[in-house]
């Protein structure tokens, strides 16, 4: 049977429960058990099955009151890669989140990360922080 389950918890949750079939969906709708991966996808679970037995408008109108749009489908996926969109980035720390986002279910170390990167540790450390700190601040018009 196929379930759905948030991506961090989706190795121990398959080691635990090797009968089922873990995929990265946003929900899975068997016949006996519904699974989402998270209280987002439960929304979006929850207008599908408000627009089956009556109407996909009835659906829309439910998400429109909730101020959520677009009704996503199941099978959408559960995260958007933190780089994309991020080109204003120095090259350095956009490597770096590509990285970190490739190993999200076993994080690299610090050590790790600056090794992977052919770099000391310091400097991925000063441009996130300066990156960082010229986010928090804003656009600057």
């Amino acid at each position: 049977m196929q379930v759905a389950t948030h991506l961090s918890w989706a190795p121990s949750f398959q080691k635990q429960f090797a009968q089922f079939q873990v995929n990265e969906h946003l929900f899975e709708k068997g016949e006996r058990v519904l699974s989402c991966a998270g209280s987002l996808a439960g929304v979006d679970l929850m207008l599908h099955l408000i627009a089956d037995p009556h109407r996909q408008s009835m659906a829309g109108e439910v998400a429109d009151q909730m101020l959520h749009s677009p009704i996503r489908s199941g099978t959408a996926a559960q995260r958007h890669t933190l780089s994309a969109g991020l080109d204003a980035l120095p090259a350095l720390v956009g490597e770096a989140v590509s990285l970190i986002e490739t190993n999200i279910a076993e994080p690299l170390t610090v050590p790790e990360l600056a090794k992977a990167l052919a770099t000391s540790q310091r400097q991925p450390e000063r441009q996130f922080r300066a990156t960082t700190v010229r986010l928090r601040r804003g656009p600057s018009f």
